[in-house]
């Protein structure tokens, strides 16, 4: 809020400093408290893991906020299934496996997966 006065024909504005509101930014650091192996092991088994993680942590349903939230899942991976992967950062690695491995080819378990997850997650911290 401003407030603005003519004193001398000079114009004088006067600011108020307004109460800061958390943006949007801290909520997605708060939710960063638990650990991403933790949000996977609660996810349901469904056609869209990142839809299944967003919804653990009340997190809108995109990779950008699952970024934001866990920065290490942004970093490269060696992938563990040998499948070839153009960029194989964490995130993408585990969506390949969970959608691959698990769903289709069903030699994957998720329990599997969250166990992966669990390890590099370790090693990325």
């Amino acid at each position: 809020m401003q407030a603005a006065n003519m004193a001398d024909n000079n114009l004088i504005v006067i600011f108020h400093p307004q109460e800061k509101k958390p943006s949007g930014r801290a909520l997605v650091k708060t939710q960063g408290l638990i650990r991403f192996s933790e949000a996977l092991a609660k996810c349901k088994p469904q056609d869209d893991i990142v839809a299944s993680l967003c919804e653990v942590v009340r997190l809108p349903a995109s990779y950008v906020a699952i970024g934001k939230t866990w920065p290490w899942l942004k970093k490269r991976v060696e992938v563990p299934c040998g499948c070839g992967i153009a960029y194989p950062s964490v995130l993408i690695t585990l969506c390949h496996i969970y959608d691959r491995h698990v769903l289709d080819l069903k030699d994957w378990s998720l329990s599997e997966l969250v166990e992966w997850t669990t390890r590099t997650q370790s090693q990325m911290e």
